[in-house]
């Protein structure tokens, strides 16, 4: 039994260096850290209805963005979510666009849809004021990294984190 063990690992630890050996030199985007990224989700009140967001979202120094959403949008009845590929951060503040690729109520707000929002990150902590986030906005959205003017609401319960 002893025998058949260490066969085993053998051939395990030899398939794992053939691997790594054929797999070529690392992907260096993979390796590249992020210029800036945005995370955060919770809730938050907006069209008489308590709705869900949760999303992260990174830039490369390539100036890739590259990060997913899904948002819980209980004023339409629809479950939204969206690949998104534009972050724009100023001081605390992002801006976060992207494409809606799924949406529970198509009829409402569809895939293809573009999609924009804006949180601010004021800090951790029961002395920090609230971190706010915007309602969302799709359809013709302006691109994020024109920072257009989108009024802020507190989180109802939620935390943003702007790096």
């Amino acid at each position: 039994m002893k025998t058949l063990l260490t066969t085993n690992a053998a051939v395990t630890v030899l398939a794992v260096l053939v691997g790594v050996g054929t797999a070529g030199p690392p992907d260096v985007t993979q390796l590249a850290r992020p210029v800036h990224w945005v995370s955060g989700g919770g809730t938050v009140q907006y069209s008489g209805a308590l709705n869900t967001h949760a999303f992260t979202v990174r830039i490369d120094a390539d100036g890739q963005a590259r990060g997913q959403a899904e948002f819980q949008l209980r004023f339409i009845d629809a479950t939204v979510h969206a690949e998104l590929n534009c972050l724009e951060v100023v001081g605390n503040d992002a801006w976060i666009g992207g494409t809606i690729t799924h949406s529970s109520n198509p009829a409402v707000v569809g895939p293809g849809l573009g999609i924009l929002f804006r949180v601010q990150d004021n800090g951790e902590g029961d002395g920090s004021p609230a971190d706010m986030t915007s309602p969302l906005v799709w359809g013709a959205v302006p691109p994020c990294n024109t920072t257009p003017p989108m009024s802020l609401i507190e989180w109802t319960n939620g935390n943003v984190r702007v790096k």
